[in-house]
């Protein structure tokens, strides 16, 4: 079954039929799906969005979808096969990335402000000795607590990315990186 319809705000739509395979075609902000089987609920999925998708081992014979806002939604479900869909989950990256060359010091420093839109992250240690250390939390870095990039490498988040402050410290003054986020 196919099915294209509009989740009003606050509201839910429910299906009723067999199934052991679910899928988000498409979605217009993220939902919340709740699975059942005769009468209970199964399994539940929250906040997810085009491209996602479920096989179960045992078959449910209903799915209710929630959404806080307006959202148009077109799923598929189906019993004893599946679907494939060409879009990666909750859409591409579209959009235009920031290059810069920064230096870390031997005291944790802001390396990139919060930034709600990122989406993806890369931080090049281009030293060729000392290494940093990167919290992802907003946190201060230390050399103890934070992630470390050795002396010419690189760390690299893609997809679930921190849209927090990045913080740095070196275990050498100026200790040359460079950030590339998108």
């Amino acid at each position: 079954m196919i099915i294209l319809d509009t989740i009003q705000a606050g509201g839910f739509l429910e299906y009723s039929e067999q199934a052991d395979f679910f899928r988000v075609l498409e979605a217009g902000a993220p939902l919340t799906v709740i699975f059942y089987a005769a009468g209970r609920e199964i399994a539940r999925a929250e906040k997810i969005g085009a491209g996602y998708s479920e096989k179960f081992s045992v078959a449910f014979d209903k799915v209710r979808l929630l959404s806080q806002v307006n959202n148009p939604v077109n799923i598929a479900m189906r019993y004893g096969n599946t679907i494939t869909y060409d879009q990666p989950p909750n859409g591409a990256v579209n959009g235009s990335f920031v290059q810069a060359l920064k230096t870390v010091g031997t005291v944790s420093g802001v390396l990139l402000n919060a930034n709600t839109s990122r989406r993806y992250l890369l931080i090049q240690n281009n030293a060729v000795s000392g290494d940093i250390f990167v919290r992802l939390d907003g946190a201060a870095a230390t050399i103890a607590n934070g992630v470390k990039i050795e002396a010419g490498g690189s760390y690299e988040l893609q997809g679930f990315v921190t849209t927090g402050a990045v913080v740095a410290i070196g275990d050498i003054a100026n200790t040359k990186i460079l950030t590339v986020e998108g």
